[in-house]
């Protein structure tokens, strides 16, 4: 910044009422979300029943934020992740594994939580899912998990 020119504050117009419009479209959209169900977060990540009934009701909530992006991407996982939420064998060797990952990261046991690998593997390609999307999906349940049973 040259020390010789005063510092403006002059407020920028909008470039145009399409951004407005774009602005406001954005607006409406986020009010019409419900995100309180990002705060019902179950109380043990033992209960499957309670998680899958909550990772489901946050795939609801994907749904409507896929929707609204253009890409295709986000919506092919969303659809990939249900179908594995409502297959009951999926589901059981997904939660098992999300399980023993946790289990081993609380233990600090980083030879436990990468011998998962293998079964992440035949996990995805039993559903179709690749093995990193599926280790990331879980790092994000864990991590969110411990935000929220550590909240003050």
């Amino acid at each position: 910044m040259d020390g010789n020119k005063p510092l403006t504050t002059k407020a920028q117009p909008v470039a145009g009422i399409k951004d407005w419009f774009s602005f406001m479209k954005l607006i409406e959209f986020f009010r019409g979300v419900d995100w309180s169900v990002l705060v019902s977060f179950p109380t043990s990540l033992k209960d499957g029943a309670a998680l899958r009934k909550w990772l489901g009701a946050v795939l609801d909530l994907c749904d409507t934020v896929t929707e609204a992006t253009p890409t295709t991407v986000d919506d092919e996982t969303a659809l990939l992740f249900r179908a594995l939420l409502e297959d009951d064998e999926s589901w059981a060797a997904f939660h098992n594994l999300l399980v023993s990952m946790f289990v081993a990261e609380e233990r600090d046991d980083e030879v436990a939580f990468a011998a998962r690998g293998q079964e992440c593997k035949a996990l995805g390609e039993k559903v179709g899912i690749d093995p990193i999307t599926i280790m990331t999906i879980i790092s994000t349940i864990i991590a969110l998990f411990k935000m929220w049973r550590d909240r003050k």
